[in-house]
C-alpha cells in the first residue's frame, strides 16, 4: 500500500469548509479517509507533501480555482452506467413522457435535463427513451446536461464508452443506439477494454454539455455553462438523482428552488430514491405514479407564493 500523508482533523474540518463554500457540500467524519486517499495524489502534482500547505494553495494560491474544481471532481466521483434506476426510468418512459407529449403538443418541443450528469449516460439514456417511445417524431427534442466536473462534460460531450456502462442495457438497445469506435486520446489512461462505444450522432446533436455549479445557478455572470440553449427557456422534466444526498440542507433549500424556478408548470423533477424533499419548503407535489414517485411542479402558483 503506498504511503499516505497524515491529514489532520483540523485540515479535514478546513477542507470540508471550503468544499461547503465552493459547493454547498456536506461530508461527515467517515469521510475522511476518503479525502486522505483521494487527495494525496493531488499534492505531488504541486511539489507538496502535506495537507498544511495544500490546504493554503486552495484558498490562496493563484491556481486555486482550477484546483478546487479538480478536486471536487474527486470528492464527488461516483458510479454511473446506461439505464440506471430502471423503477423511474420505467415512470420516466411509461407515464411521463407521454403526459409531456400530451400538454406540449401544440409546441411540439420537450427538454429534459439532467442535473449532476457525471459523464453523460444518464442524460444520453434519457434522450433514448425519447426516441425509443416514438411520440416526438419531428419535434424540437433537447437534452441538457450539467455537472460540476470539466473532466467528466468532456467525457460527456466525446459521447465514448467502455463496455461496463453497459451492464444494464438491452443488447438490442446498445447496437442501435451505439456504434464501435476508436479510443479517444483522453481515455488512454482508462484500463484496458475490448471495445469503446460511441453514442450515434443522431442522440448526439440533441445532448448538450457544460459545467454548472448548482449552489451558483441564482448567479448567471458565474455560470458560462447557462447559455445552453437547452435551459434558456424552462424545462419539462428534470433528474437531479443522488445530488442532493451531497449538500447540507441550506445548500438543498438553494439548489431546490433554483431547479423549481427552472421547471415548467406541470413539470416533473425525478429525485434518487434516497433522498427527500421533507422539511425543504418546497410547494412540489407528490405524486405516486405507476409504482414509483416523482414530484411534480402545480399548473398554477399557489396563493403566498410557490417556494
Amino acid at each position: 500500500m503506498p504511503w499516505l500523508p497524515p491529514l489532520t482533523s483540523a485540515e479535514f474540518h478546513e477542507l470540508r469548509r471550503l468544499f461547503n463554500e465552493a459547493a454547498g457540500l456536506s461530508f461527515d467524519s467517515s469521510a475522511l479517509p476518503v479525502f486522505q486517499q483521494r487527495l494525496a495524489s493531488r499534492l505531488p502534482l504541486h511539489d507538496l507533501d502535506n495537507f498544511r500547505d495544500y490546504l493554503r494553495l486552495l484558498e490562496y494560491g493563484p491556481e486555486g480555482g482550477a484546483e478546487m474544481a479538480a478536486v471536487l471532481d474527486l470528492v464527488t466521483a461516483g458510479e454511473t452506467y446506461f439505464f440506471r434506476h430502471e423503477e423511474q426510468l420505467q415512470l420516466l418512459s411509461q407515464v411521463i413522457l407521454p403526459a409531456v407529449a400530451q400538454a406540449n403538443a401544440p409546441r411540439r418541443r420537450i427538454t429534459i435535463w439532467s442535473a449532476g450528469c457525471s459523464s453523460g449516460e444518464e442524460a444520453y439514456t434519457a434522450a433514448i427513451l425519447i426516441y425509443e417511445s416514438g411520440l416526438f417524431n419531428g419535434w424540437n427534442v433537447r437534452v441538457a446536461g450539467t455537472d460540476l466536473s470539466q473532466e467528466r462534460i468532456e467525457h460527456a460531450r466525446q459521447g465514448c464508452y467502455f463496455q461496463g456502462a453497459f451492464r444494464c442495457t438491452p443488447p438490442a438497445i446498445r447496437d442501435r443506439y451505439f456504434v464501435t469506435s476508436p479510443r479517444p486520446d483522453s481515455l488512454s489512461r482508462q484500463r484496458h477494454s475490448p471495445a469503446i462505444w460511441q453514442i450515434q450522432e443522431e442522440i448526439r446533436r440533441c445532448c448538450q454539455f457544460s459545467v454548472v455549479n448548482l449552489l451558483r445557478m441564482d448567479r448567471p455572470s458565474q455560470l458560462p455553462g447557462l447559455e445552453l440553449e437547452a435551459l434558456s427557456r424552462r424545462v419539462d422534466v428534470i433528474l437531479c438523482r443522488n445530488v442532493l444526498l451531497y449538500l447540507d440542507p441550506k445548500a438543498r433549500v438553494r439548489v431546490l428552488s433554483q431547479l423549481y424556478d427552472r421547471l415548467m408548470p406541470g413539470g416533473f423533477l425525478l429525485l434518487g430514491h434516497s433522498e427527500s424533499l421533507k422539511m425543504l419548503g418546497t410547494t412540489l407535489d407528490l405524486e405516486s405514479l405507476h409504482h414509483d414517485l416523482a414530484f411534480r411542479k402545480p399548473e398554477r402558483p399557489r396563493r403566498g407564493g410557490e417556494l
